[in-house]
């Protein structure tokens, strides 16, 4: 570990005597490292705990002893990334360490708690008859094994002082259930030893409530932000580094477009019986909440810690180098300055380009302003797929007509979901698939703001599951996903008169996707055109390395779903303040360009090298430029979107 904060502790004067006593008196045949001071600090414990002091080594003393056991709880706190959060690269490492020392444990509890709630009502399922009675799940560890634990949960420093815990000391994990709502519940009990009674400390979990009880999705995302992947073991064979980029021969980056989700916002509709009514939203409806903006922050300080941080992109904002783009939604243009936040005002006050900084200067500490640019028509599908385009209803209603879609909406689960809105919600216009997509939104928010006491009567686990399971394959017709589509056999009219045989897929995708990945396809070759050719005239934005675009779950998933990349998801749409990046690569011994796809889930969730889900490209990090390029000009509206918005199949 080479961070500044572990040199400090090293040469640290506390830290230096230690191992000076040690090597002069304990006579190890090796080097003096910290494995030797913990070997010697439990060794002592040991001794002192077995009333064998009068036999203890001579150069033992309590002063000794008290300084040994600082040192040793300073490892261990580094041991489990506590302490990283202000190093650079420090989160990213502290996240990698995590998923070592805690990921399993984590994961693997809550994938039970899932389990155990998917059972309930499924009596008679064969892999649920062993799963239900089961009440009772034991582990008996190390204390490493739970400060672990604790320090995943962040909560190391509020229930052990970031000590390890001693002999039998033991964590509870409870989990509840409301039976009002059937939300899901859980609570953490804290005994430091076999004479110490159990404590409730939940409320020292990152992200919990000052109560008992905490919400379920907390320790589910705190899990998922440090899953080992594809599985443990995998990742132990895995050789990593700080910078998380693999170095490739002759190659540099030259180009970085990306696109990012807002963050949590209120929900954009309720429906007539809600309980919870518009009013009950402080920031009105459709709006960023104050969780929002934070996350949006995230993912602004994981792209400094990319980009800004291993030098690609200035330390100190440079206007020609970056360049930002949102919809005309509030809360993806606030998401913006949220990112952008993240990006470059944390660092010095004196990195602010031309800035007074005196005690005179009523300017925010550290604040960097960066334009952010709103797309207005007739661009306006670049960042929000859903913008007013006359031709779709006449492709949904083809889509309606589809095999594929007769079944999924014939199916038991969705007309069992349509059954009880039309029987509990009151939306004027009945119960439509629409309907079920705004009240999925709906319950979604309310519950990620905590609002499940107040939640409409017929709200329970089970139903919003259902109605997921709905909502994720509306989604995916709505992008040309479904089977007939990508069998390319849905013609949008008599394949004998259609021009050049267009398809319902293609069509679909063109209007959703096809401006953004065609424009982003364009700026790469217009910077590939640049760097050879640096004095043409069309190169005047040739400085800019950095385009980011500020969108809508809709937009980040229909261009997944136009490179044939949606199996990363699982065909599902990717969370709040999820991201994708396109890296443009240039071969300077070649001189030919790849790309390089990376994407995270959240604002939690480090960014993966995903580019082997891009169709037609190979198991690697990077893939020729032009595998990219064919995908983008097979959807590209012609001749440009709004002409063919307004052009009916």
């Amino acid at each position: 570990m080479s961070t500044a904060q572990y040199r400090n502790f090293f040469y640290n004067n506390v830290t230096q005597h230690v191992m000076s006593v040690v090597r002069e008196n304990a006579d190890f045949p090796d080097e003096i490292t910290m494995v030797t001071l913990r070997f010697v600090q439990d060794i002592f414990l040991c001794q002192l705990y077995n009333n064998m002091s009068a036999q203890m080594a001579p150069f033992f003393s309590h002063e000794l002893m008290d300084q040994l056991n600082w040192v040793v709880n300073k490892v261990h706190e580094f041991y489990d990334g506590i302490g990283l959060d202000t190093a650079e690269n420090g989160p990213y490492l502290q996240r990698e360490i995590r998923k070592i020392r805690a990921g399993t444990h984590m994961n693997e509890m809550v994938a039970r708690v899932n389990a155990l709630v998917g059972c309930m009502g499924n009596e008679t399922s064969a892999s649920c008859l062993s799963l239900l009675p089961t009440k009772f799940y034991a582990v008996s560890g190390h204390d490493s094994t739970l400060f672990a634990y604790l320090a995943g949960l962040g909560a190391a420093t509020g229930v052990s002082n970031s000590e390890y815990t001693g002999y039998a000391s033991s964590l509870v994990t409870e989990f509840w259930i409301d039976d009002t709502d059937e939300s899901l519940y859980f609570k953490l009990l804290f005994s430091a030893g076999a004479d110490d009674s159990f404590h409730v400390v939940t409320r020292h979990v990152e992200g919990c409530p000052e109560g008992e009880l905490c919400p379920f999705e907390v320790l589910e995302r705190l899990a998922a932000r440090i899953k080992p992947e594809p599985d443990v073991n995998s990742l132990c064979n895995i050789a990593v580094g700080l910078q998380k980029e693999q170095k490739h021969d002759d190659e540099r980056m030259v180009f970085v477009q990306t696109m990012w989700r807002h963050g949590d916002r209120s929900p954009q509709t309720t429906f007539p019986r809600d309980p919870i009514t518009a009013e009950m939203w402080p920031w009105g409806l459709g709006r960023l909440s104050p969780l929002g903006m934070e996350q949006a922050m995230r993912i602004g300080v994981m792209l400094k810690e990319k980009y800004v941080d291993t030098g690609y992109l200035s330390r100190e904002y440079e206007p020609s180098e970056l360049y930002c783009l949102s919809s005309t939604f509030d809360r993806t243009i606030i998401t913006a300055y949220g990112v952008l936040i993240g990006l470059y005002s944390q660092a010095p006050s004196r990195s602010i380009p031309h800035s007074r900084q005196d005690e005179k200067s009523r300017w925010p500490t550290n604040f960097v302003p960066i334009p952010v640019r709103t797309i207005e028509d007739p661009r306006e599908h670049v960042a929000h797929v859903d913008s007013p385009c006359p031709r779709w209803p006449k492709l949904w209603e083809m889509v309606t007509q589809t095999e594929e879609y007769k079944r999924f909406y014939n199916s038991e689960r969705t007309q069992y979901v349509l059954r009880v809105i039309l029987e509990e919600a009151a939306y004027p216009e009945g119960a439509t698939l629409d309907s079920v997509r705004h009240m999925h939104d709906t319950f979604l928010c309310q519950l990620y703001n905590n609002m499940s006491s107040h939640m409409a009567h017929f709200y329970s686990v089970k139903f919003m599951a259902e109605m997921k399971g709905v909502v994720d394959v509306v989604r995916q017709f709505y992008d040309g996903m479904s089977e007939s589509f990508l069998k390319f056999n849905f013609p949008i009219s008599d394949l004998e008169t259609a021009p050049n045989g267009q398809f319902l897929r293609e069509e679909i995708l063109k209007i959703r996707a096809g401006s953004h990945l065609n424009e982003m396809v364009d700026r790469m070759k217009g910077k590939m055109e640049c760097l050879r050719n640096s004095k043409s005239s069309r190169c005047l934005e040739l400085p800019t390395k950095f385009y980011g675009i500020s969108a809508h779950d809709s937009t980040v998933f229909s261009n997944m779903a136009a490179l044939g990349a949606t199996g990363m998801t699982k065909g599902r749409y990717a969370g709040y303040a999820s991201s994708i990046i396109f890296e443009l690569w240039q071969n300077v011994a070649t001189d030919t360009f790849s790309f390089k796809f990376w994407f995270s889930d959240n604002d939690l969730d480090p960014y993966h090298v995903v580019t082997r889900w891009v169709e037609g490209c190979p198991e690697a990090e990077l893939c020729p430029f032009e595998a990219l390029e064919r995908l983008a000009r097979r959807i590209k509206p012609e001749p440009d979107v709004n002409t063919l918005c307004n052009t009916l199949p």
